[in-house]
């Protein structure tokens, strides 16, 4: 026991013993006793004291951060805010689609044009295919001082034509015969990408072609043609 700790308990005893001899009172209390009282009411003062000197440390105060300005005219133009105009959408393909069965297409003619004649005219072998099975034919002759009217007119060159027949295609070979009321006319040959190689034989007059390139012309590029 440090020497202000002994004397603060003797001080203490003392009190004690003074104010039981003024109060009269008879009860007899050891100094030992006392010493232990005082002791506990010692650490008792000094422990409350300790709590009385226990400095809280000061919580520092919350700084409220400032809304973003999102309605700023000006501001929505700038990159990297969050609020930049959404860019264009590209424009949606128009193209057609281009209909077909493998190689052959159903969106076009396949035409023969033949060179001009003694007489300045040339022929237009014209043929139609359908996506079910077929096939209508017709021969447009036109002159020189007007060669795009030897395409046929898509009023009446479709499906109800009567110079008509129905094909048989397998992917690459290509059969058929169109019917006409002069009599019949039999092609067989090979389909490509833009054209059909065929040869033709007229029993209406016997004859048989050599082979002959009938060329694809979508209906977008015959002039006028309303398919």
């Amino acid at each position: 026991m440090n020497k202000k700790r002994l004397i603060a308990v003797l001080l203490t005893a003392a009190v004690m013993t003074l104010t039981i001899a003024c109060s009269g009172g008879e009860e007899y209390v050891s100094l030992s006793e006392m010493i232990k009282q005082g002791e506990q009411q010692t650490v008792v003062v000094t422990k409350e004291e300790k709590n009385e000197t226990t400095v809280t440390p000061a919580q520092e105060p919350e700084v409220t951060k400032a809304p973003e300005v999102t309605d700023d005219p000006i501001g929505t133009l700038l990159p990297g805010n969050g609020n930049s105009p959404e860019a264009p959408s590209e424009p949606e393909d128009v193209t057609p689609a281009i209909q077909s069965d493998g190689l052959l297409r159903f969106d076009g003619l396949y035409c023969y044009i033949t060179d001009y004649d003694n007489d300045g005219k040339k022929d237009n072998y014209c043929l139609r295919f359908y996506e079910d099975k077929t096939v209508v034919k017709v021969t447009v002759e036109a002159g020189a001082d007007d060669p795009e009217d030897c395409f046929p007119d898509g009023n009446w060159f479709n499906y109800d034509f009567e110079n008509r027949g129905t094909y048989e295609y397998d992917g690459t070979s290509i059969s058929f015969s169109t019917e006409s009321p002069e009599g019949v006319v039999e092609y067989n040959g090979t389909v490509y990408e833009d054209k059909l190689t065929l040869v033709s034989h007229s029993y209406i007059n016997g004859r048989i072609s050599d082979e002959e390139d009938y060329f694809f012309y979508p209906f977008t590029e015959i002039p006028d043609y309303v398919p």
